[in-house]
């Protein structure tokens, strides 16, 4: 064989490889949700809105409702027990818990019921991380799914203060540098104040 017959069928052989290899990461694409740290198109809960009050039930079975949060602020982070990502941002969520209540903030996770090993797995995990924050754990087609976060994004957080969402996106993205900056910076002043009346 001459080598140009040898490099006509190596030319073959890549071209169907690349042809291949483009075909399946479209499938892929399609069936792979968006990067963790996107926040949905146009969240259904913008920023500046007033939050739709809500009911749920805790991982541990207690009530839970929005009107609790009338007149401070809440976190929600949404997470998946199967999310990698989600699974890298929680040694800090656990940090971030007592920050975020030091600047008279709550962090609040949610979760939801969508296989049969969701709560076993929910539940190994917060206990791994030694998360120390409520866990909603709603099922499919709940108030927190259609209106708070339609897509299912993980792992996703909306801010409320007074009933009003005052920041959402993904973790690790500039809303929630900034909103984790904040708290900073509160629990810091808190903590001048009372040692400046101790």
């Amino acid at each position: 064989m001459s080598t140009e017959s040898v490099l006509a069928v190596l030319w073959v052989v890549v071209s169907f490889n690349l042809l291949l290899t483009l075909r399946l990461a479209s499938k892929m694409r399609k069936g792979v949700p968006p990067p963790a740290s996107a926040s949905p198109e146009v969240p259904s809960v913008p920023t500046g809105a007033a939050a739709p009050p809500f009911e749920a039930t805790t991982l541990d079975g207690r009530p839970f409702s929005l009107r609790e949060y009338e007149n401070r602020a809440v976190t929600f982070v949404f997470f998946y027990h199967g999310c990698a990502t989600c699974r890298s941002h929680f040694p800090t969520i656990s940090r971030l818990f007592a920050i975020a209540q030091r600047a008279n903030s709550e962090l609040v996770l949610v979760t939801y019921d969508e296989q049969k090993d969701s709560r076993p797995a929910t539940e190994e995990m917060v206990k791994e991380f030694r998360i120390p924050a409520k866990v909603l754990f709603v099922p499919l087609g709940h108030e927190l799914e259609k209106t708070y976060n339609p897509r299912k994004a993980t792992p996703f957080f909306i801010h409320i203060e007074n009933g009003i969402v005052r920041r959402n996106g993904g973790l690790g993205g500039d809303e929630w540098d900034q909103l984790v900056a904040e708290w900073h910076a509160k629990a810091e002043a808190g903590r001048r104040l009372i040692r400046k009346f101790a």
